[in-house]
């Protein structure tokens, strides 16, 4: 199945002015636009190939995709190579690209059933059709429980959160999130021990607790997950 793949200028001439320590930002955004040329199922999909090592992480919307790109590309200390899917639901055929890889799904809150569900079904039944993966419930527990984490982080309760999200909070709340959250994906799954590790962080956390946060994470130098 072919989907609308952003092909236009506009698309990627809106990334150009992002600077990003982790390597060119115009041959980032090169990589994407020539992979979309040929993609079918995944906006990336071409690239899958060409970093085989990569652990890859699927979000819906191809912006979203793409900034990543330029501002997260590590997390739990791996490369990661984003793609998106450039629909709402998550299908088969978005799958398929993706046998015998480490994957993370990073669907929104709205989306998090459906995407988790389809997962389950092709990792029990076809065995081992994923090297690894995860289905990342952060932004369903954010709407959740939204009247419990610190007004800082609301916009990440809306249904259509999603990485790009994160990634808009000021420079050292999004610290903040990507030390508490990704630095406890280690597992297939979330244990308890680890939920409640990123959740009690975050929740409750008042005006005092922020800034002492904010004042730790200024002090790390330079910042790691």
């Amino acid at each position: 199945m072919k989907y609308n793949f952003p092909t236009d200028d506009d698309f990627y001439n809106d990334f150009a002015a992002i600077k990003t320590c982790h390597g060119n930002t115009a041959e980032i955004i090169a990589l994407y636009r020539q992979s979309s040329a040929t993609d079918t199922d995944l906006f990336g999909q071409s690239l899958i190939d060409r970093f085989p090592e990569r652990t890859i992480a699927v979000v819906a919307n191809p912006q979203t995709a793409l900034l990543a790109a330029l501002e997260r590309p590590r997390y739990r200390n791996e490369e990661i190579l984003w793609v998106a899917t450039c629909n709402e639901m998550l299908t088969e055929d978005h799958l398929a690209p993706l046998l015998h890889r480490k994957i993370d799904f990073w669907p929104t809150a709205r989306q998090f059933n459906q995407w988790e569900h389809l997962v389950y079904l092709i990792d029990t039944n076809y065995l081992s059709f994923f090297k690894y993966t995860y289905v990342c419930d952060v932004f369903v527990t954010f709407q959740a429980y939204a009247d419990r984490f610190a007004p800082q982080f609301a916009r990440l309760a809306k249904p259509d959160a999603d990485i790009s999200t994160v990634l808009s909070l000021p420079d050292l709340l999004r610290q903040l999130f990507f030390s508490t959250i990704f630095s406890c994906l280690r597992t297939h799954f979330l244990s308890c021990t680890c939920r409640m590790t990123w959740f009690e962080r975050l929740m409750l956390m008042s005006e005092a607790q922020i800034a002492y946060e904010q004042f730790r994470l200024e002090a790390l130098v330079p910042f790691t997950d």
